[in-house]
């Protein structure tokens, strides 16, 4: 068990060997209830693994373009089949 204290804004902070033991890391959500007078439950929000997308793995990875290709480049003409309906 570990006492915690409000700071002047109203925020707690965990210590260490309770994010640990919670499985808390940085940036995660916690939901917080009261289910009676005097007592906080704080738990942790678990989120479904995200489906491996084939085409986010492709845009991950670095993009080798080059310079020649680049002088070809025309934007007006991407500009033109982009938009055409």
């Amino acid at each position: 068990m570990s006492t915690v204290h409000l700071d002047s804004k109203g925020r707690l902070l965990l210590p260490r060997r309770v994010r640990r033991a919670a499985g808390i890391s940085p940036g995660e959500e916690v939901r917080v209830q009261v289910p009676e007078e005097g007592t906080v439950l704080l738990r942790r929000v678990k989120k479904a693994p995200l489906e491996r997308d084939p085409y986010l793995e492709i845009l991950k990875k670095p993009a080798h373009v080059s310079r020649e290709k680049l002088r070809k480049f025309d934007l007006e003409a991407l500009k033109d089949e982009a938009w055409t309906p």
